[in-house]
């Protein structure tokens, strides 16, 4: 049987509701944040998902500073999250705060870094990354449940309107 498997883009981009992301302050640890609602491949089952985004700085960015993405994934299928933020709610958009005077530990043993985009220090610069497979951060398979979480530590008092991210599924297609 000859044929090919090509990568095949059923959908088109998703667009993510950012709103509580557009005025998310700094934070030195980063760990006050932002969490994305749920991306559930529960009925499509992509083999991936393609995360992009465009950022833009707020007022008066430090040098060497930037914002952090993070991916997280429910526990099981029902679905279940970790125990991760002690204000705001995991799969659900909006402010975030982890856990905790061991914070840091608590984000990084729950969600797995997908990425750290260093900003200049020009006022409402726009930073973007194109997209970037999810599956990879999961050992090669997308979960049930995932879900985005973004902090910033530019010292900005809050990231400039206008924030984006985006979503896109991928399958693999036997020709």
């Amino acid at each position: 049987m000859a044929g090919d498997i090509k990568l095949k883009y059923p959908a088109t981009s998703v667009t993510m509701t950012t709103t509580n992301l557009q005025s998310l302050g700094s934070s030195a640890t980063k760990t006050v944040g932002w969490t994305s609602a749920a991306i559930v491949n529960t009925s499509n089952v992509y083999n991936d998902y393609l995360l992009s985004a465009e950022f833009k700085s707020g007022t008066s960015p430090a040098v060497n500073t930037g914002w952090g993405i993070w991916l997280y994934a429910a526990i099981n299928d029902t679905p279940t999250w970790a125990s991760i933020f002690s204000a705001g709610t995991a799969g659900t958009e909006g402010t975030c705060t982890c856990f905790g005077s061991t914070a840091t530990n608590v984000r990084d043993a729950a969600c797995r870094p997908f990425g750290y985009f260093t900003v200049a220090a020009t006022t409402n610069q726009l930073t973007s990354f194109a997209q970037i497979g999810m599956a990879q951060i999961f050992g090669g398979s997308m979960p049930t449940h995932t879900a985005v979480y973004a902090a910033q530590d530019t010292g900005a008092t809050s990231f400039a309107s206008g924030n984006v991210m985006y979503y896109n599924p991928v399958i693999s297609q036997y020709t």
